[in-house]
């Protein structure tokens, strides 16, 4: 989670080798954004294969513009490191349409099919909804 490194990590240093080895071991790494802004050292991000961003940092785009800018304002920080990010527990189709306008390709919300241990289809209406607005903003 990028905000307990921010706050436990006095130097990156130790840290980075500690990933490097991680990934040279055959690890892929993901990194847990809650914060819209980033915190970290920007050298710090190459190290993770992923970055996950959730619920906590698109909840309030239904109530202003600036919440809506500055999600957009850290989806294109990330997409710059060229990682694919994945976005969980969206509510709502604002939020996902947000995020697909974004840039970002990966999804999960209970919006799109409930939450289950095994691979369920996706309703045609939604597939149907979520191919259009991947085809309108990419």
């Amino acid at each position: 989670d990028e905000r307990e490194i921010n706050d436990n990590v006095e130097g990156y240093d130790v840290l980075n080798d500690t990933y490097k080895q991680l990934r040279d071991d055959g690890y892929s790494l993901a990194l847990s954004l809650r914060n819209r802004d980033l915190l970290l050292d920007s050298s710090f991000y190459l190290n993770f294969d992923f970055f996950v961003v959730g619920s906590s940092m698109v909840g309030e785009i239904k109530q202003n513009t600036r919440s809506r800018l500055s999600v957009h304002v850290l989806i294109e920080q990330l997409l710059k490191y060229n990682k694919p990010i994945i976005a969980t527990d969206l509510d709502g189709w604002q939020a996902i349409e947000l995020l697909i306008q974004s840039g970002i390709t990966v999804i999960s919300s209970e919006n799109i099919t409930a939450s289950n241990d095994m691979i369920l289809p996706v309703d045609k209406k939604k597939m149907e909804r979520l191919t259009a607005l991947a085809d309108k903003y990419n």
